[in-house]
């Protein structure tokens, strides 16, 4: 899995990895169930699991992104989904933990294309980022 950024130590890249681990493992078994209500008792809901998604303007970036929050804090993590139209060419988990981060490019993981297209099946991307746009 390619890093994407870093700007901490050898460790918080580690602690990263780690907490990927537990989600892909966890998104993973919501690709796989009958019932994204109910995907168990370890999991629950998929509809539940996420904090927020919303679309974060470029702000200094090259561009902006699709942020699926799933949870905030230190640390918090991320799934960011640069797209165009329904169109996804990056996807990247993100690992925070006050003021320093390490991002990894998760593109080509079965699981973050699955997550894509449920979010395009809703139509998510294009109606954050016209919500945003509105609001600015």
């Amino acid at each position: 899995m390619k890093t994407t950024f870093l700007n901490g130590d050898k460790a918080l890249k580690e602690r990263g990895k780690k907490h990927f681990v537990s989600r892909e493992d966890d998104f993973i078994k919501f690709m796989n169930t009958d019932d994204l209500a109910d995907a168990g008792e370890d999991l629950g809901s998929f509809y539940d699991y996420g904090l927020c998604i919303d679309y974060q303007e470029p702000n200094g970036r090259k561009r902006g992104y699709l942020r699926y929050q799933l949870s905030y804090g230190g640390p918090s993590d991320e799934i960011r989904f640069y797209f165009d139209g329904c169109h996804c060419d990056k996807i990247e988990y993100v690992f925070l933990d006050w003021f320093v981060g390490v991002g990894f490019d998760i593109t080509d993981k079965e699981f973050a294309q699955w997550l894509w297209d449920w979010f395009v099946d809703c139509g998510t991307p294009e109606f954050e980022r016209e919500k945003a746009m509105k609001e600015n």
